[in-house]
């Protein structure tokens, strides 16, 4: 949502022309698309291997701290889900597994 606004802002203060700024959105959209397909000759590659932390909790003497699940991706980016998250994360890699958007 975030980029749309952007997109829009950049239309009505750049006063450029609506195509000018599709083509550069299909530019970025291939770009994404080319580099997320694989080739028959080349070698299947993950676009983000995810490593997941078994859920548990620390015990200390004065309280404990819970601890959920974090995605951790190859360019730094985690995402935390904490307990009670379980059907929001399965639902979000149903969606990206599924070829969907998410």
């Amino acid at each position: 949502m975030l980029k749309l606004r952007k997109l829009w802002y950049r239309l009505h203060s750049s006063k450029s022309c609506l195509t000018n700024l599709s083509n550069e959105i299909k530019t970025a959209s291939h770009y994404w698309r080319k580099k997320c397909s694989v080739g028959k000759n080349s070698v299947k590659q993950e676009l983000a291997p995810i490593c997941f932390k078994q859920a548990a909790t620390e015990s200390s003497l004065e309280e404990q701290i819970p601890h959920g699940v974090a995605l951790l991706f190859p360019n730094g980016l985690r995402a935390h889900f904490g307990n009670g998250s379980e059907e929001i994360l399965m639902e979000l890699l149903t969606k990206s597994l599924g070829g969907g958007h998410v």
